[in-house]
């Protein structure tokens, strides 16, 4: 044993030093032409380091060293970088506290069992995996996706030891896939909670100076993702095809006896503060023209202020146990610190790599200048994008992918408005990078189910089949819808 975590902890020595070397020999090797600063050569040697480190070596204190990184290499103060991406880590933070007492008072295992014991699903195996895929969509869409999953883990498992289905059989894989596949899909349909959106959208503001709101993100994300579902349904019941003839021992009856009906009281005042919550998030929204000064005011506290009154709630207020709600100092372990560290080293890249003094932004315009220059239609560099994402998102973090993705194109398709439509790239970009479903590299949800027993293989296998179908969805769900709610 003692051997073997040696050998992982060399690899990782290597890795990184491979990442200091590539840094220092970009910054020497690698002229400054074509609108490039020396700033902006080093700016790319600590990128290309930052991103090799995030893929190689750990996304947590790696992005506390790329603060370094780019501090040595001259494009911001050390103190101005610390603070770059304050806003979005505390967003990280106060997002994930006040999901934590829905699972901790069982309000989302009793979410899942309610849709699955449904009289109606007795005998139709295909309506029962609708219903199911619809709950774990509908928790995905609020709760953080590895505590979604680790929720949905133990009722997939009972199930399937139920009705006598090995791990490795298709019955098994489309139990355990769906919860991979719908947990990704309500992670990517909103910003509650959630990662990828809450970078995507802070990127355009750093990129464009506009901001996408919560709701308007939701007028997107829903609609893409329950699209990109119901494909996910067809995927499950025309091409993996599972043996569902043992599916006729299910009795929703029976398993809804042995579940309680009546809610706690803890279930019930932890469902009403975080809809208060919601609400609050929403209010700017709703109310900007029945109540616009006091939209104003809520959308100037920005939406870190709701988050941090409901954790207050939260904490004040106790269930039948006379405990609290959330109890932060207890609960701390359950906020994903390495995600919250890594969108801090998210935000300092993004805007080292668009700094004037860089001139980066100048020379990679040059370089697609003959590619651009002509470009009549979205298509063709949504569809690239779209690919890039899917395709990569499946073997390194989403979060990381969704950066660089968009920290790439979001100055070209600036440069190519009206024809491009920055707002319908960053939707793309933000659903995009969350259909990692494939290996247990590919996000937090195929890290939990895949480590649990279920077949790799079959992960590998259908996930693929969702690659262009993904794909499919961007180009003509999410990117027109997006185009419709941000007009240019």
């Amino acid at each position: 044993m003692g051997a073997k975590q040696l050998k992982r902890t060399d690899k990782k020595t290597v890795h990184f030093i491979v990442a200091i070397v590539l840094d220092i020999a970009i910054s020497l090797l690698v002229p400054p032409v074509n609108g490039l600063t020396p700033v902006g050569v080093r700016a790319i040697g600590a990128a290309v380091a930052t991103v090799y480190l995030w893929t190689f070596v750990a996304t947590d204190w790696t992005s506390i060293l790329s603060v370094l990184l780019f501090a040595v290499a001259g494009v911001m103060p050390f103190e101005t970088l610390l603070t770059t991406g304050v806003t979005p880590v505390l967003l990280i933070i106060t997002m994930s506290a006040i999901t934590i007492p829905l699972s901790r008072t069982g309000f989302i295992a009793r979410v899942i069992n309610w849709f699955i014991t449904r009289n109606v699903v007795k005998g139709r195996p295909w309506l029962f995996f609708a219903f199911y895929f619809a709950a774990i969509y509908i928790i995905g869409c609020f709760l953080d996706v590895a505590a979604a999953c680790l929720i949905a883990l133990p009722v997939a498992k009972e199930i399937c030891r139920e009705l006598g289905y090995e791990d490795d059989s298709k019955f098994a894989s489309v139990m355990y896939l769906g919860i991979i596949w719908y947990s990704m899909w309500g992670y990517a349909a909103t910003p509650i909670a959630h990662t990828v959106a809450i970078i995507v959208m802070q990127l355009v503001e750093t990129y464009t100076g506009g901001s996408i709101s919560m709701l308007d993100y939701m007028k997107v994300g829903i609609p893409g993702t329950i699209v990109l579902g119901i494909l996910s349904f067809l995927v499950f019941r025309f091409v993996v095809r599972p043996d569902v003839s043992r599916f006729i021992n299910y009795d929703p009856e029976k398993r809804s006896k042995s579940i309680s009906k009546k809610m706690s009281r803890g279930e019930r005042r932890a469902v009403i503060i975080f809809c208060l919550i919601v609400f609050a998030f929403l209010f700017p929204d709703l109310f900007k023209n029945i109540l616009p000064e006091a939209s104003a005011f809520v959308s100037g506290l920005t939406i870190n202020a709701p988050a941090v009154a409901g954790i207050a709630a939260m904490y004040i207020i106790k269930d039948e146990n006379n405990e609290r709600l959330l109890d932060f100092s207890k609960s701390i372990n359950q906020i994903p610190w390495g995600a919250a560290l890594l969108v801090m080293g998210m935000f300092v890249v993004a805007p080292c790599l668009t700094a004037d003094a860089t001139g980066i932004k100048t020379w990679f315009a040059n370089i697609l200048s003959p590619i651009t220059s002509n470009m009549t239609t979205w298509v063709l560099l949504t569809l690239v994008v779209a690919a890039f994402c899917i395709v990569f998102t499946n073997f390194m973090s989403c979060n990381a992918i969704a950066n660089i993705a968009f920290s790439l194109v979001a100055p070209i398709a600036v440069s190519l408005a009206p024809v491009v439509n920055v707002y319908a790239l960053a939707m793309v970009v933000a659903i995009a990078a969350n259909i990692g479903i494939m290996t247990p590299a590919a996000s937090a949800a195929s890290a939990v189910v895949l480590g649990s027993g279920a077949s790799t293989g079959h992960a590998m296998k259908y996930g693929a089949v969702m690659i262009p179908v993904g794909i499919v969805v961007c180009l003509l769900a999410v990117y027109p819808l997006a185009a419709l709610i941000f007009p240019i």
